[in-house]
């Protein structure tokens, strides 16, 4: 994504809890559902496991891991749009996950979108053509990319809910 391609890897990666990545070019793999009965597994050995959706054009893992009632307010695309205007991320964080009832306790999702773009979905396109856009945020080299942002957004979430394990889709 944008200047990403040219970032070198690093050299120290701050800690963090486990994260796994369901990543396919190709949809209607089985990678959401893959990720889904990994996650309630992991949930019934006791984990704290966050699941984040992060397939913005094509989301599922919010409607398939919570019902309309749970859906929260905001999801990874708000929150993208909010970092890139210099808003309050830690705001959106503490509005844009829910607890599954596919589990007994300990699996939360962070879905792509949320109810307020879900029923402003006039919304949405604009929203996600700014998601993608580099931020303006120091960095070696320049802005900051769509990974580290990314990054940066895993971090705010683990550490609101707690996680032991993230699972990216």
């Amino acid at each position: 994504m944008g200047q990403d391609w040219v970032v070198q890897p690093e050299t120290h990666v701050a800690e963090h809890p486990p994260r796994f990545v369901f990543f396919s070019l190709k949809g209607g793999v089985g990678r959401s559902t893959a990720l889904s009965l990994w996650a309630r597994h992991l949930t019934q050995e006791g984990h704290q496991v966050l699941v984040i959706d992060l397939d913005l054009e094509a989301p599922g893992l919010g409607a398939q891991l919570l019902p309309e009632a749970s859906q929260p307010e905001f999801g990874v695309l708000d929150w993208l749009v909010e970092d890139l205007n210099g808003g309050d991320t830690e705001a959106v964080i503490a509005a844009m996950t829910a607890a599954s009832p596919v589990s007994d306790a300990g699996l939360i999702v962070a879905p792509a979108l949320g109810t307020r773009t879900r029923h402003s979905p006039e919304n949405a396109i604009a929203k996600l053509a700014r998601g993608y856009l580099e931020g303006d945020q120091a960095a070696e080299g320049g802005q900051e990319g769509f990974a580290a942002r990314l990054r940066r957004m895993a971090e705010q979430l683990e550490k609101w809910v707690g996680a032991d394990i993230t699972l990216l889709d």
